[in-house]
C-alpha cells in the first residue's frame, strides 16, 4: 500500500492480535507503516476487539491489550449497545465484549493526556493497576453501535451479527461522509484522525456523545 501513488482516504480494519502474542520489534515496525499512511492523508480505523479489557488474560490475571488497536497511529473503535436516537444523552452504554485498555508497548501520546487524566480522576472503581499499564496508549478512541447488524453472505441476509467489527466500518462510513464534504469544498481529507478527535471533543461537546455507562469484561470472565 505504501508504494501506491494514490491511496484510499479511509481503511477499516476488522483484525486484531494480542500484544503479548507479538514482539515489540514487530509492533514498532507496523507502527512505522501506519504512521506513514496517516501522514499521506489516510484515516485508519481499527476494531478494538471482542474480548473485553482482559484479552487473552495471562496466568496472573494481567490484561492483554489488542494490537493494532493499541497503536497511537490508528483510531480504535469500541462497541456500544442500547440508547435512543435523538436523545441527549443517548443512553448508550458499553458493549461488554468491547475491547479496551492501555498498551504495554506504546506510551500514551500527548493528544490523549487530558482525556486519560480526566478518566482516571473521575473513575474510582477501576481494576487494580497491577493488571494494566496506566501510562500506555489508551484505546478505544471512539465507539459506535456494535450489535444487531444484518450482513449479507452469498446473497443471504444474516441478522443478529455483532462485535467491534461492525462498529468500525460504521464509524468509517461517518468519517467518509465528512471527507466527502471536505473534498467538495476543495479541502484535503481528514487523514490521521486522533488529534482532531481529542481536540474537538472537549471544545465542541455536541460533536460527540460521552458514554459513561456499562463495563467491558475482565479476566474473571474468561478464566
Amino acid at each position: 500500500v505504501s508504494s501506491a501513488k494514490s491511496l484510499p482516504h479511509i481503511f477499516s480494519f476488522s483484525y486484531g492480535d494480542y500484544e503479548n502474542g507479538i514482539s515489540a520489534a514487530y509492533a514498532n515496525r507496523i507502527n512505522t507503516e501506519l504512521a506513514k499512511l496517516g501522514a499521506r492523508g489516510t484515516s485508519l480505523l481499527v476494531a478494538s476487539g471482542d474480548s473485553g479489557v482482559g484479552g487473552n488474560c495471562s496466568a496472573d490475571g494481567r490484561f492483554s491489550p489488542d494490537f493494532p488497536a493499541s497503536s497511537p497511529w490508528v483510531t480504535a473503535v469500541g462497541g456500544l449497545v442500547g440508547g435512543d436516537a435523538g436523545k441527549t444523552p443517548t443512553g448508550e452504554y458499553t458493549d461488554m465484549i468491547s475491547g479496551g485498555g492501555f498498551s504495554d508497548y506504546f506510551p500514551r501520546p500527548a493528544y490523549q493526556d487530558a482525556a486519560v487524566e480526566k478518566f482516571f480522576a473521575t473513575n474510582k472503581s477501576l481494576p487494580n493497576p497491577q493488571y494494566y499499564n496506566a501510562s500506555g496508549a489508551g484505546y478505544p478512541d471512539i465507539a459506535a453501535q456494535s450489535e444487531m447488524f444484518v450482513i449479507v453472505f452469498d446473497r443471504i441476509p444474516l441478522p443478529g451479527v455483532g462485535g467491534t467489527s461492525c462498529a468500525t466500518p460504521t464509524s468509517a462510513g461517518v468519517f467518509s461522509q465528512l471527507n466527502d464534504l471536505r473534498l467538495q469544498a476543495g479541502k484535503p481529507p481528514l487523514g490521521f484522525l486522533n488529534p482532531l478527535i481529542y481536540q474537538t471533543a472537549p471544545n465542541h461537546p455536541n460533536s460527540f456523545n460521552d458514554v459513561t455507562g456499562g463495563a467491558n469484561a475482565g479476566c474473571d470472565q474468561f478464566t
